[in-house]
């Protein structure tokens, strides 16, 4: 047999390509021109951002929740809490359950407010029947609905 050498010496070798991978590493590859990024620039600040002396802040576009709620823009409902959600977008929110409405939506609103009014009421008539004390314990499942409050206080 013939002799390979010392086994420190040998180098190794590495398996070679499929066909497959041949193929696709010949393919000419598939690059869309890089999109211009928007840049805003605001003249009340200095290049590291600092406000400069004398100068109020600009409002920067599409980054102004403000303008999103502003006052008496949506409807007036007890019960419920106009607020931005974490995409920016204002929604109604029950504060009772949780459950959220679009903020112009005041009819829907109004009527899952009627609808935990009578369930709270159908729970308060059944503890009666029974003679509980414990009503609040029975409407507690109402307040506490995994999944249903979008937000925290």
């Amino acid at each position: 047999p013939p002799s390979l050498g010392h086994p420190a010496r040998m180098k190794s070798r590495k398996a070679p390509r499929s066909a497959a991978q041949k193929a696709a590493h010949a393919k000419p590859r598939a690059r869309g021109k890089p999109k211009q990024k928007s840049r805003t620039v605001d003249e009340s600040r200095t290049t590291f951002g600092k406000l400069k002396k004398g100068a109020l802040p600009q409002a920067v576009p599409g980054g102004d929740d403000a303008a999103l709620l502003s006052k008496r823009r949506f409807g007036k409902l007890p019960g419920t809490r106009v607020q931005v959600d974490k995409r920016g977008v204002p929604i109604r929110v029950v504060v009772e359950d949780g459950a959220h409405f679009p903020p112009d939506n005041i009819f829907a609103a109004k009527q899952h407010l009627v609808k935990l009014a009578k369930r709270k009421q159908e729970l308060a008539e059944i503890s009666k029947m029974r003679g509980d004390d414990d009503a609040a314990q029975r409407l507690a499942p109402l307040r506490g609905r995994p999944g249903r409050r979008p937000f925290r206080r």
